[in-house]
């Protein structure tokens, strides 16, 4: 299906799916979203210029250890059926195995700190749905479409409450924010983000 049909079927023919008036509009107060947005940017430009240093060490590690680019970039559904390219540090050798370095990034979660420049050009949030991949759209069912109401998140319920798969293999914890996305909702998901990040929780 191509891009430009996927978005209208989102953004026109919510209705005709029989999706509850709330969840097509859910979280789309223009205020509450400006905040959001405006912390977005707050907290991904101050982090971005606090981890150079670190993300400058990450990059040469990856360089060292194996050929090829320091970045990984993949296609992902973004708000409104929008695709963009979700950037992070490469974490594959060649062979197409896991690096060293890779196995490391990942269970600290920091392959995924070059996000911060997605959220930063406002194609991600720091709390949001799981980001798509462009080639999982054929799996999506209409209540799933209720995800693309929000920016997709660099964390989110579907990171701490683990990748719970239903029908179409899609994560509930995903239709879960979706149906109560909040203010607060996305501060005590950063909250309790960080101890799992710092304990290694991630993989």
């Amino acid at each position: 299906m191509a891009t430009s049909h996927f978005r209208h079927k989102i953004t026109e023919n919510a209705a005709s799916w029989g999706l509850p008036a709330e969840s097509r509009n859910h979280g789309c107060d223009a205020a509450a979203q400006k905040q959001k947005r405006v912390f977005d940017a707050a907290v991904s430009g101050l982090a971005l210029a606090a981890a150079t240093p670190l993300m400058a060490a990450i990059a040469a590690l990856i360089k060292l250890e194996s050929r090829g680019p320091v970045f990984y970039k993949s296609r992902r559904w973004g708000k409104g059926g929008r695709v963009f390219e979700c950037i992070k540090f490469r974490t594959l050798g060649s062979d197409g195995e896991t690096t060293r370095v890779g196995r490391l990034l990942r269970r600290a979660a920091l392959d995924e700190l070059p996000q911060l420049v997605n959220v930063l050009r406002g194609e991600m949030s720091l709390v949001g749905p799981r980001p798509v991949l462009a080639a999982e759209q054929a799996d999506l069912s209409p209540g799933h479409l209720r995800r693309f109401d929000a920016l997709p998140g660099m964390t989110g319920l579907w990171q701490l409450e683990g990748l719970e798969r239903e029908a179409g293999g899609y994560f509930s914890p995903d239709e879960t924010y979706a149906r109560n996305w909040s203010v607060g909702l996305d501060v005590e998901i950063l909250l309790r983000t960080v101890p799992v990040v710092v304990s290694g929780g991630f993989c």
